[in-house]
């Protein structure tokens, strides 16, 4: 008996002990495990705070395609990360920011119409009270969602520049499954927030081939010149971080005008003619066919009265001038050259 006893009064500590232990295993898978740090990584590993993504016309991509949020401690309980686009979406594609712009005007205008034909219970035309139909079929009472699924279907999206979308492909302010839709060039900033702990990241949307050239005149200028004008023209490149390697200047007649490297025309006669960049495709540089995309202005040369002066030259249609006119004081005149005075 007595060995007994001193058996269970050995066994007792270790069964405290045991238990003990089991109670510590499970408050520690209980308790919360927080997130203290949230690292954003290319996929060789390197953090990043800027991040380059290809356009593809319109296209679903993702962003752990390009990069691997890495959250400290491993063993935090939540590793969701979620993913929003803050402040605004910079295009670098004007085109396509006039595009969006009309496109949601239009939206804006037929969401009016669409909420007052449907308070007064019918619609204007046929396709409004099929797309009225099929919304209501998906929706029932909820007029607000009726109204935008209307819209949807009687107008041609145009895609924002970029946003996080849903599985669906809606737009949504954030997510956490990194899924994206990209439009156009552009530039934003995304935030990847893990419980309390953010980071930031600048995307550029970009393509280093041009697509679009596009040639125009300053401000205070036209496309029409007096004989013996000057003006330079001014080339602008879509997406506007492309790489323009070669450039070739063209004028159509150059009987009417003449264009230097530069992009600087000279009117020489009155007339129309047509002046062309070609700005080469970077892809295709190290091919044997250069690639080129073209853009053209059209300049008009006209016979002006007005005299102009370049440099030490005065080029005029008059057959006279007084020296008042062109401002020079007689006695100060110390040779001519080319004309009698």
């Amino acid at each position: 008996m007595k060995k007994v006893m001193i058996g269970i009064l050995i066994l007792i500590p270790i069964i405290v002990l045991v238990v003990v232990a089991l109670v510590s295993v499970i408050v520690s898978m209980s308790a919360h495990i927080a997130v203290e740090d949230l690292q954003l990584l290319d996929k060789n590993g390197k953090e990043i705070y800027d991040l380059q993504i290809p356009l593809d016309e319109v296209s679903n991509v993702n962003i752990y395609n390009y990069l691997d949020a890495k959250i400290y401690p491993e063993k935090a309980t939540d590793k969701t990360v979620e993913w929003q686009i803050v402040g605004d979406v910079v295009y670098t594609d004007l085109q396509s920011e006039a595009s969006r712009n009309e496109y949601l005007a239009k939206r804006s205008a037929l969401t009016a119409e669409l909420e007052t034909e449907l308070a007064q219970g019918s619609f204007s035309t046929t396709e409004r009270q099929n797309a009225y139909n099929i919304a209501r079929g998906k929706y029932y009472k909820d007029s607000s969602l009726i109204i935008a699924e209307m819209a949807d279907i009687l107008l041609e999206k145009v895609y924002p520049a970029a946003a996080f979308v849903d599985e669906n492909g809606k737009e949504v302010e954030s997510n956490t499954t990194g899924k994206m839709i990209v439009s156009s060039f552009c530039k934003f900033t995304v935030r990847a927030q893990a419980e309390t702990v953010s980071k930031t990241l600048t995307v550029s949307v970009m393509g280093y081939d041009v697509e679009r050239v596009e040639l125009a005149v300053g401000e205070d200028e036209t496309t029409t010149l007096g004989v013996g004008e000057s003006m330079r023209i001014l080339a602008s490149y879509t997406p506007i971080d492309s790489i323009v390697n070669h450039t070739i200047w063209q004028v159509e007649d150059e009987n009417v005008a003449t264009v230097d490297s530069n992009g600087v025309i000279t009117a020489l006669k009155e007339g129309q003619t047509t002046i062309s960049l070609r700005a080469s495709v970077y892809s295709t540089e190290n091919s044997e066919n250069i690639e080129y995309v073209e853009g053209k202005i059209d300049i008009t040369v006209e016979q002006k009265g007005a005299s102009s002066r370049f440099g030490e030259n005065l080029v005029t249609s008059r057959k006279s001038l007084t020296l008042e006119e062109i401002g020079v004081v007689k006695e100060e005149i110390t040779n001519v050259s080319g004309a009698t005075v």
